[in-house]
């Protein structure tokens, strides 16, 4: 665990097995094509391309990427979680959740920012061997390193940013639980 401004921040490498995490690959890939630039009223906050997955899915089961993150939200896992802090009893708890699916090509970036909600999820995706530098996880001067199947929760509040890419391919999805 990690902390920064007193707020925890837990990363777990190869959080997916290799096939859970091939699967939620091809369909990132297959729904490349429908990210869409997303804050278009503030361009300079943002500068990637995205899709809310359960605006294109009427039904979350036929997703891959919406039933294997589920993970996070089985009894062994919080319980691990629980363990690092208290505040992530809020995983157990949780009455809503959202996922968005984030693509980065060289030049695009996230400024600084916090997000909506309780916990936010991150897992990051790409091929390997890596096709980009940057695209790191930045909380004030702590950089997490964007290594694919990697997932980081944080506090939703806690703010952070993704440095700029020099390169292609860079993936993520992000889990917003309330």
């Amino acid at each position: 665990m990690i902390k920064v401004n007193d707020l925890p921040i837990l990363i777990y490498d190869d959080f997916y097995s290799e096939q859970e995490y091939n699967s939620m690959w091809q369909e990132l890939l297959f729904l490349k094509s429908k990210m869409q630039i997303q804050d278009k009223d503030n361009p300079l906050l943002k500068k990637n391309t995205g899709l809310l997955l359960d605006e294109i899915y009427p039904n979350r089961n036929i997703s891959d990427i919406l039933t294997c993150t589920r993970k996070i939200f089985h009894t062994d896992f919080i319980k691990k979680c629980k363990q690092q802090h208290y505040f992530f009893e809020y995983l157990g708890s949780s009455t809503r959740d959202k996922i968005k699916v984030n693509h980065y090509d060289n030049g695009d970036q996230y400024k600084k920012h916090n997000d909506l909600g309780t916990i936010t999820c991150v897992t990051f995706f790409h091929s390997k061997p890596k096709e980009f530098e940057g695209g790191n996880l930045i909380f004030d001067n702590t950089i997490i390193e964007c290594v694919a199947n990697r997932i980081v929760l944080f506090p939703s509040i806690l703010m952070h940013e993704v440095d700029k890419i020099k390169g292609t391919g860079r993936y993520s999805v992000t889990h917003f639980i309330t």
